[in-house]
């Protein structure tokens, strides 16, 4: 039986593994242009345009990449023929690129001291997060990854916004405003990542009561991933140091996401927080505050 047209069933052995492992190497190559664009950029002062073009790059790489081996694996499945050997590269490769987009996150927070570890914290916050409130174990998992590139399209915001010691300006708040679609655009041609993924990257700045961005969603309207995410990533925020202030104590975070429930927070996702950090019963004995909970400021 043929798999794909003018390819007999060694697709696994021959063409097929073939062009997966041409499409690694581009991705590989496109990695390479990537840092040494950064290394221009740190060396020369090219403004972000270098940045844009690498990462521009890089995404268009292992959006192939992963469209050529998806689409082998589906004509694979549609003929009735198993082909374990490419699942298991296509799950090799998937992991490879989601590798290559953390450490492009990961360049992205050493721009500022005080961000190192954020969004690896985060994913993790939002994946106990769903797990207290009862989500599935691949929503979880995925929103563990969410957390992990939220921030990836901060790569688009210049170093001076980013290290500035003051509070951002009206400016460079616009700036900063778009780094939630930057991020979704970056990572929309990967089949890797869930739509329910996407959305909890593009909304985790929405707010209950629709004064959030990038579109103003309210209430419902808000995926719950994303209300998750952004509970995960105010909280982060909130308890570990800043270029303007210093950081909250844990139960001084919690306060203020309760201050800020309903109308910015949902209650659901603070209080499946403060369960996931046990927070709950400090909150209601404020003698036992002197304990941190283990984890919080890592």
């Amino acid at each position: 039986m043929r798999v794909v047209s003018g390819v007999g069933p060694g697709v696994c052995s021959g063409w097929g593994l073939g062009m997966l492992v041409r499409y690694l190497k581009i991705i590989g190559a496109l990695f390479g242009l990537f840092l040494l664009m950064v290394i221009i950029d740190r060396a020369i002062g090219v403004p972000g345009g270098s940045r844009f073009y690498a990462v521009a790059c890089l995404s268009a790489g292992v959006a192939a990449g992963l469209s050529c081996m998806w689409a082998l694996a589906r004509q694979a499945l549609a003929s009735g023929r198993m082909c374990a050997r490419l699942r298991v590269v296509a799950q090799s490769a998937e992991s490879h690129c989601l590798e290559v987009l953390r450490k492009v996150t990961h360049y992205v927070e050493s721009r500022d001291r005080n961000r190192s570890g954020h969004s690896r914290r985060v994913g993790e916050l939002s994946e106990r997060i769903a797990r207290e409130i009862g989500l599935d174990e691949k929503v979880c998992t995925n929103l563990c990854v969410a957390g992990q590139l939220h921030d990836i399209g901060l790569l688009a915001v210049p170093e001076a916004v980013m290290s500035s010691s003051t509070k951002c300006g009206v400016d460079d708040f616009r700036l900063i405003k778009k780094h939630s679609e930057v991020s979704y655009e970056l990572l929309l041609p990967l089949d890797a990542l869930s739509r329910k993924t996407l959305s909890a990257i593009r909304y985790h700045h929405e707010r209950m009561n629709g004064t959030g961005y990038p579109a103003g969603l309210a209430g419902e309207q808000v995926p719950i991933e994303a209300r998750i995410l952004a509970v995960a990533d105010s909280y982060d925020a909130m308890t570990h140091d800043r270029p303007y202030r210093k950081a909250m104590e844990p139960l001084q975070a919690m306060s203020e996401l309760r201050r800020c429930c309903p109308a910015g927070y949902d209650p659901q996702c603070v209080d499946a927080l403060a369960r996931a950090l046990k927070l709950a019963a400090m909150e209601a004995d404020p003698a036992d505050s002197a304990a941190t909970p283990l984890g919080l400021r890592a």
